[in-house]
Formats: C-alpha cells, structure tokens, sequence
C-alpha cells in the first residue's frame, strides 16, 4: 500500500472560505459573528475530490491519504481564542465528513485551536474530540500561533511544561523521519525514556500491528 502522509484539503468547498471571511470581517467592523457552521452538501465534496485529491491519488497510484485541512489557512493569530476554537472546529467537522464518505482512501489529521498568548493545553479538548469522536490520528501543530511575530515562547518550551501532542503521524518504529525528529531532538530535557515513548510508544498506540511486530521481535 502506498500512503501520503501529507494531505491538505486545498479545494475545500466555496462555501468554508465564504464563511471564514464573514468570520474575519466580523472582527473588523460592527458585521456579525457567523453563528451556523457552513453549510456544504455532500455532492459539493464530492465534486471538490473527484477531479481533485482523488484524481491525484489514481494518477500517482496512491491508495491512501493522511489528511487535513489547509495548513495556510489555519490563521491562528485571527482573532482570539473564541474565533480560534469555533474556526478549528468546523474544519475539523469537514475532513470527518472526507473521511466518513471515503474511509478507504482518507483519514483525518485535526487542527488545532491554537492562539497567541493561549497556553497550548487549550488545544486538548479538540484533539480529544477529534481522536476520541472522528477517529483522526494526528494534528497540524503550528509553532509560531502568532502569524510570524514569535511572541510566544518557542515550542520546546511549551513542550517541556508537559504538554505533549502525539507525533505518530510521520513516524515508524525505527525510522525518525526529519518533521518529528528535528522538532523532538531540540528539546534539552528529554530523557531517553521520554524520546522512547514519543518516537515509539506513540505510534504502537495508533497501529497495533508495530505493537505485535514489537513482541515477535523480543522473542
């Protein structure tokens, strides 16, 4: 089987963008918060994946997709928190409803809720949610919420008041692939036990067959 583990929804239906402008207009002038999520019908994804992602995967021979929204167009330095956590919410929402109509060819990545000056343990809930209620396997961590100005503190120390995002996603037992390794080597005060578990113990928790393959191995 052949897998990108890398897919952003790039052609997310009109309606998602139209809906996200009203949202950022409401911040700028007296116009009113959008309340209703968008509203998209299934056809219209269909449509925006057929000559799209889809039409992709048949022309390269992929059989599988890691996917999530548009990382670009995550916009965590919008707004507040509030604007941060319902944004999130509804794209996580659609790449569900992606994967639900196509479980044989996607599986969801969540964004996360993340804001300037927010402590990283308010993206939890939404993580849960999306692993616990979606069945998504990982998430886009953005390392600068704050649009490039970097007023927060840099990611390690975040990391390093124990809140800690699974890094599975781009990882196999054995093989550090450079997105995860740069990111969790940079972090001075890890143990080598606490490498273990994120490297390998995170991903035997999302596929078992590592888990199994780790116990032959032992033997």
């Amino acid at each position: 089987m052949i897998i990108d583990c890398h897919g952003h929804y790039t052609t997310a239906p009109k309606p998602l963008k139209d809906w996200r402008q009203r949202q950022i207009d409401s911040l700028k002038d007296s116009a009113p918060t959008p309340k209703a999520p968008p509203v998209i019908s299934d056809d219209e994804i269909r449509e925006s994946l057929q000559g799209a992602q889809l039409q992709s995967m048949r022309d390269r021979g992929v059989d599988f997709t890691i996917f999530s929204p548009i990382a670009g167009q995550m916009g965590h330095h919008i707004g507040n928190r509030n604007t941060s956590e319902t944004w999130s919410a509804i794209c996580n929402e659609l790449i569900h409803r992606v994967c639900t109509m196509h479980p044989d060819k996607f599986v969801g990545v969540c964004q996360l809720p993340q804001s300037p000056g927010v402590a990283p343990a308010n993206c939890i809930p939404e993580l849960e949610r999306c692993v616990n209620e979606y069945g998504f396997i990982g998430c886009n961590l953005n390392p600068d919420p704050s649009g490039g100005y970097w007023t927060d503190p840099p990611l390690k120390e975040l990391l390093l008041k124990n809140v800690y995002f699974d890094t599975c996603v781009y990882h196999k037992p054995g093989f550090n692939f450079d997105d995860t390794k740069r990111y969790i080597d940079s972090i001075d005060g890890l143990s080598a036990g606490d490498r273990e578990k994120i490297f390998n113990g995170n991903v035997r928790r999302v596929y078992s067959r590592y888990g199994k393959q780790a116990a032959l191995d032992s033997v």
